[in-house]
């Protein structure tokens, strides 16, 4: 038995073009951490002639609106490549579902022409019987047998049909192209309660592709900030200590 809901958690997990957008989305939000804080600081050591060491601490502090600007740029990006990773996921999700809906009806409908090939097999031996009593025509049992031909070619074709959706649900979930699949559960046939009208309100509000356009604008507008603010000081800090070496003369008794 094949579970939708365990194809889809399966589809999510080992897909590779899932994977590959979520990796990029992934990556795009550890930067928005990067511009939060300030760069490590640089120390430094130096030796001069005359025995003294000094040791310098320097800290590089941006323009006080640079940092929370590039930290907006970068929060806009990942929601973006979010919202890219979101449609990309809802779409691989949507050709699953597709493929195991046809899946289903694939199998549903070999099951029905196998149950019309057993009563046309139970026709046909009717048939000959009765041929061989001289109760029924030739023409009957040969109209009976090819009806059962036809039937039987119908289950090969689907049975052609089946393992090719096969292949295509096992490339989806990256699984080997000819691993075994069982039959899908029967699919609930509850019609939607929630009316078009609802539906479309949700589809503008959550439908990734429109946010990830919507952040895309967003990020554009925060690098044009950016871009302007490039002009402005950073500023630098600088804190100096000197020691001086101690000098350790050994000591003789006399």
């Amino acid at each position: 038995m094949v579970i939708l809901s365990e194809v889809l958690e399966e589809a999510r997990k080992n897909n590779p073009e899932i994977i590959a957008y979520k990796a990029k989305y992934e990556a795009s939000k550890s930067r928005t951490s990067t511009f939060r804080n300030l760069n490590d600081p640089m120390i430094a050591i130096e030796e001069s002639s005359n025995d003294m060491k000094m040791y310098s601490i320097t800290q590089n502090f941006p323009f006080p609106i640079k940092l929370s600007n590039l930290s907006n740029l970068a929060r806009a990006e990942a929601e973006m490549y979010r919202n890219i990773y979101l449609e990309k996921e809802q779409d691989i999700l949507n050709k699953v579902k597709k493929s195991y809906a046809h899946l289903f009806f694939l199998h549903k409908k070999y099951r029905t022409v196998n149950e019309s090939r057993s009563f046309l097999n139970q026709l046909f031996n009717i048939a000959s019987q009765n041929y061989s009593i001289g109760k029924d025509s030739q023409v009957d049992m040969l109209k009976i047998q090819v009806e059962l031909s036809k039937t039987e070619n119908d289950l090969l074709k689907i049975k052609d049909d089946i393992n090719i959706e096969e292949t295509r649900l096992n490339m989806i979930l990256n699984r080997e192209i000819d691993s075994p699949m069982g039959t899908p559960e029967e699919l609930d046939s509850n019609a939607v309660s929630t009316s078009l009208e609802d539906l479309l309100k949700l589809a503008k509000k959550n439908a990734p592709t429109l946010q990830a356009t919507l952040w895309s604008s967003e990020k554009a507008q925060k690098m044009k900030s950016v871009t302007k603010q490039s002009y402005l000081p950073d500023f630098s800090f600088n804190f100096l200590i000197s020691i001086s070496k101690l000098l350790i003369f050994p000591y003789h008794n006399v």
